[in-house]
């Protein structure tokens, strides 16, 4: 069991402060003590917890892609070396 919390403001003046973002991810931190993180954009924040279950021990809850924007994702992916071997032959790393 993993949780997300997240808060958008479309100007962004009123995201949450730190201490409050962290009240915030702390109130979850009973679904996930595996893993935890926090990010900070313009106009967004978010707060994650990770309980590792039958993942990797070096999985994460986030993706970089290199790109504008991160993708969050909450789930097992079994097939994972095929879609591995794919975006390694596409040159996605």
């Amino acid at each position: 069991m993993c949780g997300f919390v997240f808060a958008y403001s479309q100007t962004g003046d009123r995201l949450p402060d730190q201490t409050r973002l962290d009240r915030m991810d702390g109130a979850i931190r009973h679904r996930g003590p595996d893993e935890h993180g926090q990010m900070r954009c313009d106009r967004a924040v978010m707060g994650h917890r990770r309980l590792a279950l039958s993942t990797l021990p070096a999985g994460a809850s986030d993706v970089h892609s290199g790109r504008a924007g991160m993708d969050v994702f909450n789930g097992e992916i079994y097939n994972f070396r095929a879609i591995q071997d794919e975006l390694v032959a596409a040159g996605i790393h």
